[in-house]
């Protein structure tokens, strides 16, 4: 999983799941991976699957659609199959892409914390946490500017519509910005000055960031990554 921004998760510390384990090992392992969940099986967006047989939870994990799932798994592993048990799960929030030219200087922006973000199976993946009760008043938009140098992606946060929220009411979000037609817009922007598209592309991103436990002013934080259109994202 290759990151864009490296940073410790609000959500859980990941670790690595070893490959390749058989009914003679006796660790088990934690993680935090994005994928697919459907009929009882969550599958990694590296292709790895695995068996929920622990979900203490209730979470669904019958209905099919993209997740970020926190696990444990199991002692004895099946090579074919990890069993595991899951210990959270975010549903995928598709936030919607606007293509500008500049962005708003008077654009609502309330802050929201990013905890970590990284490209995979064809998205943008963020980790993110705003002050919120009622998540359906919030809207989240990923303004983009695509041209030949490169692209910009900037994640707006209106939350004006639930102005007064206590300091503990904290919504946990795993957002996905689909990089489809952001690479299409960037692959135009360069035929139509006669350049080659170059991947993998440079992509900056950008938000208002703050501390939700701490009184401090708003930074806005940018950090670089690349994306190319493959698999391996």
């Amino acid at each position: 999983m290759k990151k864009l921004i490296v940073t410790i998760s609000a959500f859980a510390a990941v670790f690595l799941l070893l490959a390749g384990c058989t009914k003679k090992d006796s660790v088990t392992y934690s993680g935090l991976e994005a994928g697919t969940v459907r009929s009882g099986i969550f599958t990694t967006d590296n292709g790895v699957e695995m068996n929920i047989v622990g979900n203490d939870g209730k979470f669904d994990v019958s209905t099919d659609r993209r997740v970020l799932v926190e696990y444990t798994t199991h002692a004895g592993m099946d090579s074919k199959r990890i069993d595991i048990d899951v210990n959270g799960l975010w549903d995928a929030f598709d936030v919607p892409v606007a293509f500008m030219e500049t962005f708003p200087k008077n654009a609502v922006d309330t802050p929201v914390r990013i905890s970590d973000a990284w490209f995979n199976a064809g998205y943008l993946n963020i980790l993110a946490s705003i002050e919120a009760k009622d998540i359906s008043r919030h809207v989240l938009l990923a303004a983009c500017i695509a041209s030949a140098d490169g692209i910009t992606i900037r994640l707006f946060h209106d939350g004006s519509a639930e102005p007064s929220v206590d300091s503990g009411s904290v919504q946990d979000l795993f957002l996905c910005v689909p990089m489809g037609s952001i690479t299409d817009a960037y692959e135009l922007s360069c035929q139509n000055i006669g350049k080659k598209p170059v991947f993998p592309v440079s992509v900056l991103m950008q938000w208002t960031w703050y501390a939700l436990d701490e009184q401090g002013p708003v930074m806005l934080y940018e950090r670089k990554g690349a994306y190319k259109p493959a698999a391996s994202n």
